[in-house]
């Protein structure tokens, strides 16, 4: 592990309860890999699942993590983002309570403010979801 949860929180713009981002796990040139535990009581947890969408923002939130690590390691402000595009995202496996998942996330592509990374979440070796999503950060 290389951030705590509390680390994470100081990377990215979420706050409780929209949080999906425990720990940072690796980093590399082209990506990192964060952990994400499934609690009952969290926001996006329905009927002892936690709903889809939560899963894109999983894949969005780490992306951030990553924005907020390479901003802090610049010595400079972290920037907001969104999400422009979602592509080819599917969801393999429904994810219930007691879950912990790991997201592995890779920047293909980079120019100015945009990005594009592919990612893969998975919970032990089975792959849940992966997709693609165009970030864009905001200039502020």
């Amino acid at each position: 592990m290389i951030l705590t949860k509390e680390d994470v929180l100081k990377l990215i713009p979420q706050d409780h309860p929209m949080v999906l981002v425990d720990e940072l796990l690796s980093i590399s040139d082209d990506g990192l890999q964060t952990s994400f535990f499934v609690e009952k009581d969290h926001l996006l947890v329905k009927d002892d699942f936690l709903m889809p969408a939560a899963l894109i923002e999983n894949m969005a939130q780490t992306a951030a993590v990553l924005s907020g690590y390479e901003a802090k390691q610049a010595k400079r402000k972290a920037k907001k983002g969104f999400i422009g595009a979602i592509k080819n995202f599917e969801i393999h496996h429904p994810v219930s309570v007691g879950s912990l998942l790991t997201t592995d996330l890779r920047v293909t592509y980079k120019v100015f403010n945009a990005s594009i990374v592919e990612g893969i979440i998975r919970s032990g070796e089975k792959i849940i979801a992966e997709g693609e999503l165009k970030i864009f950060l905001l200039d502020e």
